[in-house]
């Protein structure tokens, strides 16, 4: 519905196309997956929830990696590309300090610590992130023109 539309008010015409470039590869450590495995029916819910902390906590409910990949990927800024070879979904905590508060002091004026997102998946949920240049498959616009008046 949402192609359907942009492709009639914007005349909007693009393709999925796979290119190879940066990106991170989440595979699992070598100290091994640490999530649970959550075999529950569908709950209607965000797989990925913010918990209010001093660390950025995040919590995962019956989370597919795929929707763990897109969520690491839109945090960094960078596609990622799952090789763990885990299926099903998959519960997990996981607490870490954005690389843009790295540095930063509390309202206390206490230094804010924690570690970094890449490293706490490696030590939390077992899974490592690695920057590679690998094939990511892109959306790529062909033509787009300005939406006429209403």
């Amino acid at each position: 519905m949402m192609q359907a539309f942009l492709a009639d008010r914007f005349n909007l015409k693009f393709h999925k196309e796979t290119r190879t470039t940066q990106a991170f590869v989440l595979s699992i450590d070598k100290s091994g997956n640490k999530m649970t495995a959550n075999s529950t029916e569908y709950e209607w819910e965000i797989p990925v929830q913010f918990v209010p902390a001093t660390l950025l906590k995040v919590k995962g409910i019956r989370c597919p990696m795929y929707y763990l990949s897109w969520w690491i990927g839109q945090q960094n800024n960078r596609p990622v590309v799952d090789r763990s070879g885990l299926t099903g979904f998959w519960d997990f905590t996981l607490e870490y300090l954005p690389d843009n508060m790295q540095g930063r002091t509390g309202p206390n004026g206490e230094p804010v610590d924690g570690p970094s997102l890449a490293t706490a998946l490696k030590q939390q949920l077992g899974l490592k992130l690695d920057s590679e240049k690998t094939q990511v498959e892109v959306y790529v616009i062909d033509h787009v023109e300005k939406a006429a008046a209403n």
